[in-house]
């Protein structure tokens, strides 16, 4: 007889063990084990820009390196800001650190609405929502 089990989702950088158990058997449990992320496939932003605003007033947004199932990725990827329509300015190019990149001071220098854009060579782009 045999019973198959699924396993949540689990983020990286956490310890674990799994722990078997049947009728009549003791419980086994394995030795602990970490998960570690996959390779960098995406950029996510991580503090999305605000959702309205004051054209030429300051604001950060942060975006992340991550692979396919949302972990952050150690990177050191160049990050680019940009948005649709064209307006934004700033410091627009960052490096990530251990995978985070955090740009200040982006300012959008007319009103309406904007679509703010995170991109980076071999990675998917991140799309403010």
């Amino acid at each position: 007889h045999r019973d198959l089990h699924s396993f949540p989702t689990r983020r990286s950088s956490d310890l674990y063990s799994l722990t078997s158990s049947a009728t009549g058997l003791p419980d086994i449990t394995s030795n602990t084990f970490t998960i570690v992320a996959g390779s960098s496939s995406k950029l996510a932003f991580t503090a999305q820009p605000p959702s309205t605003g004051t054209a030429g007033q300051a604001f950060s947004v942060t975006v992340q390196v991550q692979d396919p199932n949302g972990n952050q990725v150690n990177s050191n990827a160049q990050v680019t800001i940009s948005s649709t329509p064209a307006g934004i300015s700033g410091i627009t190019t960052a490096t990530a650190i251990n995978g985070s990149a955090t740009f200040n001071s982006l300012i959008l220098k007319a009103a309406g609405g904007y679509t703010v854009t995170a991109a980076a060579i071999n990675l998917s782009n991140a799309t403010s929502t």
